[in-house]
């Protein structure tokens, strides 16, 4: 029986809450193939009268429902949805409780509120018809001895392809399954996730109350030998547990949530039900993130005194086969399921009445996908006291065949972070990895899409790189200064870095500004920048403009000595100034008149933060407009990169005429301002035969063999050919 409210005054609650009453057996509410016991709205909408029916009460606020979907013999992808009422046609709020492809047979769990008239919702959108069983419903109660819902933490109760079972049903045998540990045995319902694997056939798996003498509804289905499927439910129970029935046989696995008091608990508010009066969307990684490979995405708990949320979990496309499992947020992970993507154009939906906890509920996906999240409801309740520290949500790795040569050029050319790169720089970490960053990338994104971004990094660990980016994979935006970008007009790109005194990775940053009328046709640097990052997380630390500032660019290369830090200035001026020679129709590129132009000026080692001393020809003066050119003569693009490889030896590396030359020069010098003298010269070869290639760099660590790794850009002239845009890289010799 209900218990009624105890006779001392209590407070009204601030929601309407509900106990919950079992079904002593599945019962089937309306099949929509038989043409009977529904309202046809339109095409894709029936109403179905609830009250009354299945022995639901009168007064009963929600129903739980087993939820199949035929769509047999339709050949449309689509989703079911339930609400308490009609939606408009045109709304954007409407929630799935199943999702289904062409010719697929899907059933899942749901708890949905019951309209004013006493009816449900229930939207098709392909359509293909449902069929609805009962399992149990809620009626009213600010406290209650029975049907108070007690959370436990994810428990498995049985799986059969394990002892002591270790053999999957055979077609048409009903398995009795114990309730687990942590379930009395009065306990009148519980909260489940059943998946059937390895299935045999096509068919189906039931789940009803221990004795039951036939059980006529499904609980999960399959439509092909060997298919691993999951979908939630709320069931009742007896002392001896709950039976489990397989049409045509397979392996069933069973996990418990929670259970649901006996009319002889105490009587209290812990546990009742708070139906959302339309379901609603908590979580859809479609809009940005997806959950990475083994990561987890938190929900907010909804209510201070939620203890448990009813969810309708969607597993989205999965990268790789896999499952997501819900649970307590930032308590350790149970080692159970709650939906099974098998494939990668799985969308699958179920049920999954969770444990919260102060923090709330985690979603965690073990080889990658979109996820959804709709909340049915809550249960009230204490939350379980989160512990462990929020998770982290980062892109993983991905791994390069070598650190060599060979194994970095098939890296970029095959990356699914990166689409084209180019200007690679890379730079040593304190722990030993390496920073790498880029002047206009292509960022990998959802559905393989691409996204032109003016900065991008990647941090190498042995040979695997993290992508760092902005926004999201739904919208991958610039590493740094997303926010003061406009696309074609103003943008910012990367030079050099180094480890600062501070103990933080300070990288100069060239803010550049489009002066013609199209992108890319009078381009010209106006002020260098100073970030400072974080060298463990790589989180932006600080932004301000470079103790020089001017377009002059202080921080396109950067060596230093035991002593002394020294930024090496280059003016960048690429697009739209001179004609080059011997070009026709002419090609307006480079500034000439500061190309073969590079000064260099210094401060205390690591101290960027100080002003900058530089080299007039015979010393160190405070004066920039003194500076004196220590190029090399006869260069046409003296776009070097500078690095200090002993004491006493300074290497600078050119691609001489930068995109139209076919030479890189190697030249030394004693001290950082040369005089520098050309020992090696290398041809490049070029990709196809309107290809080019530009700027040379050094990795901060050599070959297996001891060579230095040299990077070049490449591209193509005129349109760019992302197929052509990536660095290529191979080793010399050291000089």
């Amino acid at each position: 029986m209900r218990a009624s409210a105890p006779a001392a005054a209590t407070a009204t609650p601030a929601v309407p809450t509900a106990r919950f009453e079992a079904a002593t057996a599945p019962c089937r509410l309306v099949d929509v193939r038989s043409g009977v016991g529904y309202h046809a709205v339109d095409d894709n909408t029936v109403t179905v009268a609830v009250r009354g029916r299945c022995e639901i009460p009168a007064d009963a606020t929600s129903v739980a429902l087993t939820v199949t979907v035929d769509a047999s013999r339709v050949p449309l992808p689509g989703f079911v949805s339930i609400s308490p009422a009609v939606l408009p046609a045109n709304t954007t709020d409407r929630t799935s409780v199943i999702n289904h492809a062409p010719g697929e047979v899907r059933a899942n769990g749901t708890i949905v509120g019951i309209g004013a008239d006493g009816k449900i919702a229930v939207f098709s959108l392909a359509p293909a018809p449902a069929i609805l069983d009962v399992t149990g419903w809620f009626v009213p109660a600010t406290t209650s001895t029975g049907g108070r819902f007690v959370a436990i933490a994810p428990t498995r109760a049985i799986d059969t392809r394990q002892a002591p079972r270790a053999a999957p049903l055979a077609a048409g045998e009903t398995l009795t399954v114990p309730l687990p540990p942590g379930v009395p045995a009065d306990a009148s319902a519980v909260a489940i996730t059943v998946t059937a694997t390895e299935s045999r056939a096509p068919g189906f798996v039931s789940v009803a109350p221990t004795g039951v003498d036939e059980i006529a509804t499904s609980a999960v289905n399959t439509d092909r030998p060997l298919q691993t499927r999951a979908s939630g439910t709320i069931v009742g129970v007896t002392p001896a547990g709950i039976d489990v029935f397989s049409l045509n046989g397979g392996h069933v696995i069973i996990d418990v949530t929670g259970w649901f008091t006996p009319e002889t608990a105490p009587d209290s508010g812990d546990g009742l039900f708070v139906a959302e009066p339309v379901p609603r969307r908590l979580l859809d990684t479609r809009r940005g993130d997806p959950l990475w490979r083994d990561t987890r995405v938190e929900i907010a708990n909804v209510a201070p005194n939620a203890s448990a949320l009813a969810l309708n979990v969607t597993i989205v496309s999965p990268f790789t086969p896999g499952f997501v499992t819900a649970h307590p947020a930032r308590l350790a992970m149970p080692p159970t399921s709650t939906v099974n993507g098998p494939t990668t154009t799985e969308v699958a939906a179920a049920l999954s009445v969770v444990p919260a906890s102060t923090a709330g509920v985690a979603l965690f996906s073990s080889g990658g996908a979109d996820v959804l999240a709709d909340l049915f409801g809550w249960f009230t309740g204490a939350p379980q006291v989160a512990t462990d520290p929020a998770p982290n949500r980062f892109r993983p790795p991905e791994c390069a065949p070598s650190s060599d040569p060979a194994g970095l050029t098939d890296f970029f050319a095959g990356s699914a972070a990166f689409r084209g790169a180019d200007y690679q720089r890379a730079f040593p970490l304190p722990d030993g990895r390496i920073l790498w960053v880029f002047q206009d990338v292509y960022i990998r994104g959802r559905g393989g899409s691409s996204t032109f971004v003016h900065n991008a990094a990647l941090v190498q660990g042995s040979s695997c790189f993290s992508v760092l980016y902005s926004g999201n994979f739904a919208a991958p935006r610039d590493f740094l200064f997303a926010d003061a970008t406009e696309r074609e007009r103003r943008w910012f790109w990367p030079m050099a870095g180094e480890m600062g005194a501070d103990g933080l990775f300070h990288l100069f940053v060239a803010e550049m500004r489009e002066r013609g009328p199209t992108y890319l046709s009078k381009t010209e640097p106006v002020a260098t920048w100073r970030v400072a990052l974080d060298p463990s997380t790589m989180a932006v630390v600080s932004r301000q403009l470079a103790s020089n500032p001017s377009p002059s660019l202080y921080g396109w290369s950067i060596a230093s000595s035991d002593d002394f830090t020294y930024l090496y200035a280059h003016c960048h001026r690429q697009f739209g100034w001179d004609a080059f020679p011997f070009v026709d129709p002419p090609v307006f590129v480079h500034d000439f008149s500061c190309v073969q132009q590079m000064y260099v000026a210094r401060i205390p080692k690591g101290r960027f933060d100080l002003p900058l001393s530089y080299w007039d020809g015979s010393g160190w003066v405070a004066n920039p407009a003194s500076a004196a050119n220590i190029a090399p003569p006869g260069r046409l693009v003296s776009a070097s990169q500078i690095y200090r490889t002993a004491p006493g030896k300074y290497v600078a590396i050119t691609k001489v005429g930068d995109w139209f030359g076919e030479t890189i020069e190697i030249d030394i010098a004693s001290a950082p301002q040369g005089p520098f003298r050309t020992v090696r010269t290398i041809a490049t070869g070029r990709r196809c035969s309107d290809c080019n290639t530009y700027f040379p760099s050094k990795l901060p660590y050599n070959a297996t063999n001891g060579q230095w790794i040299i990077g070049l850009s490449n591209n193509r002239f005129g349109p760019v050919d992302l197929s052509r845009y990536d660095p290529t890289f191979f080793s010399i010799d050291p000089v």
